[in-house]
């Protein structure tokens, strides 16, 4: 008997575990969009396309990757052209996980004294970003909106019938786990968890 209220509760946690880690929201005007790092370019595309859409008061993008890496990732002519030419894009180079770009943001909204800033990362991504800016941030409570970067996918209902979809989920949990012993549990560290003299910045 035991036995099946533990399968039928894992089997519940198994169905719901997209939604879980989907909270991203409807994109609303902030002072500047702030992307994520990560693989691929489906991130920082919708990035682009919310500053062109004037989704940005102050018509700034923050992006956390190296200028080079993006233009070999990026295969399309057309957008690769339309990231050189663009000015309004600043790269943040060296920030090495998804803690250390909620720190430097959250510096950052301290120093430009930002009033909101819109997130853009993939969907399943955006729990553990929300966990950790709840958790280490002094400056982006109620001033933030995580929005999804429209990867095609992924479904918060249905993620387990993609294979992508779902090894992303898995490797999450995962890592809301790991973030959580890390930065949570022992946390005798995580005021230093980046060097700000070590942070690149690119236009």
């Amino acid at each position: 008997m035991k036995l099946k209220i533990y399968l039928g509760i894992f089997f519940i946690c198994f169905l719901f575990l997209g939604v879980f880690l989907d909270v991203t929201q409807q994109p609303k005007k902030a002072d500047i969009i702030f992307c994520f790092g990560g693989k691929g370019t489906s991130r920082i595309l919708e990035s682009l396309k919310l500053l062109n859409d004037g989704f940005s008061k102050k018509n700034k993008l923050y992006y956390s990757a190296k200028k080079e890496y993006l233009l070999y990732k990026i295969k399309d002519k057309k957008n690769k052209i339309e990231f050189i030419k663009h000015s309004n894009i600043v790269f943040i180079e060296n920030l090495k996980n998804t803690m250390e770009e909620v720190k430097y943001l959250d510096d950052l909204v301290n120093q430009q004294k930002l009033a909101s800033v819109l997130i853009v990362s993939d969907p399943p991504h955006s729990r553990r970003i929300k966990l950790l800016i709840q958790e280490f941030s002094n400056n982006l409570e109620r001033k933030y909106i995580i929005v999804s970067s429209n990867t095609v996918w992924w479904n918060k209902y249905f993620y387990f019938t993609n294979w992508d979809a779902f090894q992303f989920a898995i490797l999450e949990l995962i890592k809301i786990i790991y973030n959580n012993i890390k930065y949570g549990l022992f946390n005798f560290f995580h005021k230093d968890i980046y060097r700000a003299d070590k942070i690149v910045e690119k236009t």
